[in-house]
């Protein structure tokens, strides 16, 4: 998706996507099980620390396009996807609104999962009403 920016869209609304590396975005995933089989790491912290560590190959990198994107971009990210490494992308996304030029907003939802559900079969989270509220206030969508 960041690359389809360039092509210079009015906006852009991202779920579950990741703003790591290929490389990174595959060893949480190898770590966590991807959410469809045992995790070799089920520690959280340790999960989190292993992927922020890591040094292996890295992949395609979406960082330098992301910092030079200048279109309004949603990122929403689930806290428990075990696909996607949300607390890395965070961390990105965090890093580039400090240039003070980012175009990101981000919404995690603590309790969903990489399709952005309820990981225990709770409530729905509210992923619809923050996507058409920040529509609003781009301006695409107008009304309630």
């Amino acid at each position: 998706m960041p690359s389809v920016a360039a092509r210079r869209p009015r906006f852009q609304v991202l779920l579950a996507s990741p703003a790591v590396s290929t490389g990174v975005e595959q060893y949480y995933s190898d770590l966590s099980g991807d959410g469809s089989r045992p995790p070799q790491v089920s520690d959280r912290r340790e999960l989190e620390a292993r992927v922020l560590a890591y040094a292996g190959r890295r992949g395609y990198d979406p960082v330098p396009v992301l910092a030079r994107s200048t279109v309004p971009t949603l990122w929403l990210l689930g806290d428990r996807d075990m696909s996607v490494p949300t607390f890395a992308s965070r961390r990105v996304l965090d890093s580039l609104s400090g240039t003070g030029v980012s175009m990101h907003t981000v919404v995690n939802f603590p309790n969903a999962d990489h399709f952005l559900r309820d990981a225990d079969g709770g409530p729905q989270p509210p992923v619809w009403n923050e996507m058409m509220s920040w529509l609003r206030t781009q301006g695409v969508v107008r009304g309630p």
